[in-house]
């Protein structure tokens, strides 16, 4: 008898559909202008209480190899993905600060295959499935995921992929703000979307005022820096980053100043007390040291802020995979307690596996 005929040859998978994946699923929990896994408005539930958060800022998977394969950042993540596991307790959430993938068909044209971002993302996804699902994921658009200057296209596949561009949460007293910097980096593409955003953003400051109970503080997640090192610094800095002998300004890693001094001054007035970004693939960043508003143009507050703790820091984080600096491939650690911040930034291998959560000791990592 003979033997039976082999099954057929699976189909080829459609890189679309898994790069796009489904609603609902764990890429696509920001909707509806929140993320599904935590409540979209702070509460007085664990006020004081210190937890933490992972930063993994542009993964940029494709970048080192420059999208000749995504072998490099894949076994990097792949050394990460278990060390974030084993973290105790654990996080509650990975924000993955932007430029999740390095090709964009705005950005390297009819360099790449038009495929090419869907076969990256499925591989980001495909790398980062084992992630345990007690770790929410909250994703940031960067320019690699919308493009340099975004667009009403460009902006719809990235929400296909990933979910809402811009949206807010709450962990217990904390709100937690997630921005689409690329509209404020570059709106000519999209006035009316960087204009929704911006109304968006400041009802929900208004409102967070206003409440009955607001929020201790005020996290905002974007991938681009407002600045690199210093709220005043020029517009072009004048300093550089390499990468694979390439120079690039650093003017290109930061907003500008008109939109970089009034977008700070008013997020600190609304307790913004930590903007955590990527995109320049070294750690950066510093407190903002504003200069005094003009007579007549301080921002409002608008409704009950509670005391100020902190100030506005802007903590930049580098790169998990390809560096513009001397940094390692890492991620960052960012503790939060009763209006306060730390955060201390660790290679790939060098995460501990306990994480002390003391709110009268905030500083201490062991």
């Amino acid at each position: 008898m003979p033997p039976p005929p082999p099954p057929p040859a699976a189909p080829p998978p459609d890189v679309r559909a898994a790069a796009e994946g489904a609603p609902g699923d764990r890429w696509h929990r920001a909707a509806g202008r929140t993320h599904q896994d935590f409540p979209p408005t702070p509460t007085t539930d664990g006020g004081g209480d210190a937890w933490y958060f992972v930063a993994v800022a542009d993964p940029q998977l494709g970048m080192i190899d420059a999208n000749a394969g995504t072998a490099a950042e894949e076994a990097l993540l792949a050394r990460l993905v278990p060390a974030l596991g084993r973290l105790s307790p654990p996080p509650r959430f990975v924000a993955l600060l932007g430029d999740l993938v390095h090709a964009h068909v705005d950005l390297h044209g009819g360099a790449i295959p038009a495929d090419l971002p869907d076969v990256q993302v499925a591989a980001l996804k495909g790398a980062l499935a084992p992630l345990p699902d007690r770790l929410p994921l909250v994703l940031v658009p960067g320019n690699h995921d919308v493009g340099n200057t975004p667009t009403p296209a460009s902006i719809s596949a990235y929400a296909r992929r990933f979910g809402d561009d811009y949206y807010a949460f709450a962990v217990g007293d904390v709100r937690v703000v997630v921005l689409n910097s690329g509209l404020l980096a570059d709106a000519a593409a999209a006035p009316a979307a960087a204009a929704a955003m911006d109304g968006w953003l400041a009802n929900l400051l208004a409102a967070d005022g206003d409440g009955a109970a607001p929020p201790s503080q005020t996290l905002v997640l974007a991938h681009h820096p407002w600045f690199l090192r210093a709220a005043t610094e020029a517009d072009d800095p004048g300093t550089v980053s390499r990468w694979q002998g390439v120079v690039l300004s650093d003017a290109y890693f930061h907003l500008p100043t008109a939109v970089r001094l009034p977008s700070l001054a008013a997020l600190e007035a609304a307790g913004v007390t930590g903007l955590f970004g990527g995109h320049w693939h070294q750690n950066g960043g510093g407190v903002a040291e504003l200069p005094p508003p003009s007579k007549g143009d301080a921002p409002s507050a608008g409704g009950r802020r509670p005391p100020r703790r902190a100030p506005l820091e802007q903590i930049i984080t580098s790169s998990v995979g390809g560096q513009l600096g001397t940094d390692v491939p890492g991620v960052r650690l960012v503790k939060v307690a009763g209006g306060r911040l730390a955060h201390r930034y660790f290679g790939v291998d060098e995460l501990p596996v306990t994480v002390p959560l003391n709110a009268d000791r905030l500083d201490e990592w062991a």
